[in-house]
């Protein structure tokens, strides 16, 4: 069988038809022993449709999802440049902007989408590493004067890793475009070179690794009743799994990031929240004791008092991989590894407005306290801030290691 399918790709090899979706400098490759680059298949009859997989094609892109903690992959027909010309062309029509912010080592590619679709660059150069010669990082900093400069924009597009084989800090810069509400457009077609010494190298798994995976809400969870059937049909938001069990949704789960697994708890306290919840520490006790032993149990526990928020903690330390309490938007100082190798922090911050009451305009804060009337919640304005923390975990434990809280401004 195998031989009759080798015979039929070289026969179509040979036949002169020319496959278009496929760049011509890849026929010209010398296939490797055993690794026929040289065989385009996706054209064959019989074999699995690359448009349309439901075969082997599906099955390898779905190990490749889960390879790279992504929710959907797809293979690009035409190398990266076509993936790069779709998703700035999606981000121009989604938004309907006509400005972009670029890295100007970007490839080729990205300047044909700008001349394509019109658009209007504004340009970030890196710095010229000395050493080598080479363009360096593209700096959080560059990234949020170019957003403070360019508000309109609809996209920003990096390359990171770059063709030398240069690494921006792709977590910061995404928290900024998050907060700006525009997307991250990151060129990781040198990612895979990285893959197998990511750790030694400082690699954190790319771009799909820098945005967030789970999210954990709190008391204002049936803020909007709209949320109950999304709770319900999104396996990646949380509500406080102490809640009554009536409440729709769900407060734990574990997903799988490839490599580990991570289960992931929400809690609320009743300290000073009314919202008649279950007792969070039996809460705690029944999810851990029933489920299925990830690689890694992570915690966040929404709660106002501070006891609580401690109490916890040494109830959970060692019985957990990292635990942060939430809710009261300012960032404690006592992030650590408790004594039975336990990340913990008492409160993680708050992103959003930097000048604010806890996201709030200050002057209608302020009003409110000195006796004014009560009024719908108005944001402010300005730069933002993003505060939290960073654990660092040990696969072979599944306990934390290290615990370091940071900002980004």
């Amino acid at each position: 069988m195998n031989h009759l399918l080798q015979s039929q790709l070289q026969s179509y090899a040979s036949s002169g038809l020319y496959p278009l979706h496929m760049p011509g400098h890849k026929r010209r490759v010398v296939p490797a022993p055993g690794l026929p680059a040289g065989w385009d298949m996706t054209e064959v009859p019989g074999v699995d449709d690359l448009h349309d997989a439901d075969g082997i094609l599906a099955d390898a892109m779905a190990r490749t999802a889960a390879l790279w903690g992504a929710k959907r992959t797809w293979y690009l027909v035409n190398g990266s440049t076509c993936g790069i010309l779709a998703a700035i062309r999606a981000a121009v029509v989604s938004s309907g902007r006509t400005a972009v912010i670029c890295a100007r080592n970007c490839h080729k590619s990205v300047y044909h989408a700008i001349e394509l679709n019109r658009l209007t660059a504004h340009w970030l150069v890196p710095p010229v590493d000395p050493a080598f010669g080479i363009y360096g990082s593209i700096t959080p900093a560059m990234v949020a004067d170019a957003l403070r400069a360019c508000p309109d924009t609809a996209a920003v597009i990096l390359t990171s890793p770059t063709y030398e084989g240069v690494l921006s800090d792709l977590a910061a810069i995404a928290a900024l475009c998050h907060a700006a509400n525009v997307p991250l457009i990151v060129d990781e077609a040198h990612g895979a070179h990285y893959l197998p010494l990511a750790a030694a190298h400082g690699w954190q798994g790319g771009a799909i690794a820098a945005g967030a995976d789970v999210i954990t809400l709190g008391n204002h969870t049936f803020g909007k009743v709209q949320v109950a059937n999304f709770l319900e049909e999104n396996p990646y938001m949380l509500r406080p799994a102490n809640f009554t069990g009536r409440a729709p949704g769900r407060g734990w789960a574990v997903y799988d990031c490839g490599r580990v697994q991570v289960g992931v708890l929400n809690l609320i306290g009743r300290c000073n929240l009314d919202f008649n919840a279950e007792n969070p520490f039996t809460t705690a006790d029944r999810i851990l004791k029933n489920a299925d032993k990830p690689t890694f149990v992570l915690v966040d526990f929404h709660a106002q008092a501070t006891s609580e928020k401690l109490a916890m903690r040494y109830y959970l330390d060692g019985r957990v991989s990292a635990l942060w309490g939430t809710h009261t938007h300012v960032p404690t100082a006592d992030a650590g590894v408790c004594e039975k190798g336990t990340g913990y922090i008492t409160d993680l911050g708050m992103t959003g407005p930097a000048r604010s009451v806890l996201g709030i305009r200050p002057e209608q804060s302020v009003e409110f306290f000195l006796g004014g009337l009560p009024g719908r919640y108005q944001t402010a304005e300005g730069p933002c801030r993003l505060q939290g923390a960073l654990f660092t975990l040990d696969s072979s434990t599944g306990l934390c290691v290290g615990v370091e809280r940071i900002e980004v401004s």
